[in-house]
C-alpha cells in the first residue's frame, strides 16, 4: 500500500534546494506570499489560521513593518492554498516563525524588486529612496509613486531569490518603529479565520498577562 505524502507542515531542508526560511522553503513563489493587485492594499496570505491566539495581527504587523505601509493597508488571506501557501497545520509559536519569517523575507524582496524599478526608471541610486506608507520618495522628497504603481506589470510567480535581507536583518532599523502603539486586539483575529479579513488599524497586544491562582476543578462522575 502505497503511503500519501508528508504534509507541508513536514519541512525537508535537505531536499537539495537552496534553504530558504522558514515556510518559504516549501512555497518559494513570491505570489504565494503577497499580491498587489488592488490599489492601496497588499494582499498577505498565509497557511495558519486564526484560533484567538492573534496569529494574523501579528503577521500582518510583519508586513507592514517591512514593506514601510501603514497596518490598514494589510489586507490578510487565511489559510487558502488556491491563492496562498501550504503550511500544513497551526501550532503554538512556531507557526509565526515559520510563517512570519516567510513573509518578512518575501516583503524584503518585493521591497527591493519595486524600489529597484523607481531607481532605474528615474536614474537614482537605490539606496537613496524612502517608503512611506507605500509611497516612494527620493533623497529630495520627490515623490516616484507606489508599490502598486512600480509592480502592476511585475510578474511575481517568480522564486524567492534573496535579493535583500530584511530591514530587521541590518543595523539601526528598529522593528515597528513606524507603527502606531498596540490599542488592542485586531478584529481579523476571529473564529475561525478562513478565507480574506481585512486588518483595520487596531493592533494587538502580543504579550498575555499571566493569571496565577486559577482553580482547578476535577470532574467526578
Amino acid at each position: 500500500m502505497s503511503t500519501s505524502a508528508p504534509r507541508a507542515f513536514t519541512i525537508d531542508r535537505n531536499d537539495g534546494r537552496p534553504v530558504l526560511p522558514g515556510n518559504l522553503h516549501i512555497n518559494r513563489l513570491l505570489s504565494q506570499w503577497l499580491d498587489f493587485s488592488h490599489p492601496g492594499v497588499v494582499r498577505v496570505f498565509t497557511g495558519k489560521v486564526e484560533l484567538g491566539q492573534g496569529i494574523l495581527t501579528a503577521l500582518s504587523i510583519i508586513a507592514a513593518d517591512e514593506l514601510d505601509v501603514a497596518l490598514d493597508q494589510i489586507g490578510m488571506v487565511s489559510a487558502t492554498t488556491l491563492e496562498g501557501p501550504d503550511e500544513g497545520m497551526t501550532s503554538s509559536s512556531i507557526s509565526v516563525q515559520d510563517s512570519g519569517s516567510a513573509i518578512r523575507h518575501a516583503c524584503a524582496e518585493v521591497r527591493y524588486l519595486a524600489l529597484q524599478r523607481a531607481a532605474q526608471a528615474h536614474q537614482l541610486d537605490i539606496l537613496s529612496l524612502r517608503v512611506n506608507k507605500g509611497r516612494f520618495k527620493s533623497a529630495e522628497g520627490q515623490d516616484l509613486g507606489d508599490y502598486w504603481h512600480w509592480l502592476q506589470d511585475l510578474n511575481l510567480m517568480r522564486e524567492y531569490e534573496g535579493l535583500s535581507r530584511p530591514r530587521s536583518a541590518l543595523t539601526g532599523h528598529a522593528p515597528w518603529s513606524n507603527l502606531a502603539r498596540p490599542r488592542g486586539r485586531s478584529t481579523a483575529d476571529q473564529r475561525p479565520a478562513a478565507g480574506t479579513q481585512r486588518v483595520t488599524g487596531q493592533m494587538v497586544c502580543l504579550r498575555r498577562p499571566m493569571r496565577l491562582g486559577w482553580p482547578l476543578h476535577r470532574h467526578r462522575g
